[in-house]
């Protein structure tokens, strides 16, 4: 057995030898660990950065008491106008619009006409539909005459249903009455 003559021979010996493989994964673990520290570093530091000295260039100011003052009547001013009220406008009929009888802004009464409709659109559905009167009162006329005819008809059918009925009962009743003369029964 081999005595060590010192202590640094002794930990020399003591300490294990690794494969060339693991000394290289173990290098390069160590090196990406101090890479990722220094750029956590690096980045904290961006981050909080140096103050910047802003250059403020004073800016005069006029300072006065709000007072109630009259305004000059050509005023230019820009902003959105809103009514109050919304009113939907609507018309009984349909049509184009011939004339319109207000501008944008005039003031209204309820009932005022503001606009005119071109209505000959309308009154060529109106002469259509006169026209068609005559037409629908001769086909009331016509079914009117069918209806009569039918129940003229019908009423004839019964009274021959009855009298065909009549017959069939006076029939059957001679029927009876051969029979029994045919049995022998005297009359």
């Amino acid at each position: 057995m081999d005595i060590p003559s010192t202590k640094t021979e002794s930990l020399i010996k003591e300490r294990p030898e690794f494969p060339p493989l693991q000394r290289w994964g173990s290098l390069v673990l160590l090196l990406a660990i101090s890479g990722g520290a220094v750029g956590w570093l690096f980045s904290r530091h961006l981050s909080q950065g140096t103050p910047s000295v802003a250059v403020v260039t004073p800016v005069a100011v006029k300072t006065a008491i709000a007072t109630q003052q009259p305004i000059a009547a050509n005023r230019t001013l820009t902003g959105t106008v809103e009514s109050a009220e919304i009113v939907t406008l609507t018309s009984r009929v349909m049509g184009q619009i011939r004339q319109l009888t207000v501008r944008e802004g005039d003031v209204v009464q309820a009932g005022q006409r503001i606009a005119e409709i071109d209505v000959r659109d309308i009154q060529a559905q109106q002469q259509q539909a006169t026209a068609a009167i005559p037409q629908a009162q001769s086909a009331v006329s016509i079914a009117q005459s069918a209806h009569l005819t039918a129940q003229a008809q019908k009423s004839q059918a019964q009274a021959r249903v009855q009298e065909a009925q009549a017959q069939l009962t006076e029939a059957q009743a001679e029927l009876a009455d051969a029979q029994l003369h045919q049995n022998g029964w005297p009359c």
